[in-house]
């Protein structure tokens, strides 16, 4: 669910609502994704069928890069855990 800054719930969590975003850049085409922590096998999943039904422009490889680089963000609470976009060039 999307959250309106300012606005916080007793629920609340920054670290688990923090938004994820990686770019990757294949050739001319340029894709930016985002999900908030804990949704990012949903969103490998979508990305790998959309691979696989030809839309985007999208691959399946793009998908494992994907997927790769959502693993290796670093966990809450680490030095590098406030880095904003991690980009990924082909």
């Amino acid at each position: 669910m999307a959250r309106t800054p300012g606005h916080d719930s007793p629920n609340h969590n920054d670290a688990q609502d923090a938004l994820r975003v990686v770019t990757l850049v294949h050739g001319r085409h340029r894709w930016r994704f985002s999900c908030h922590r804990g949704e990012e096998r949903s969103l490998v999943t979508a990305v790998a069928k959309a691979a696989l039904k030809g839309q985007g422009g999208l691959d399946l490889a793009d998908a494992a890069i994907l997927a790769r680089r959502l693993d290796a963000w670093p966990a809450p609470g680490t030095s590098h855990d406030a880095r904003p976009d991690s980009g990924h060039h082909l």
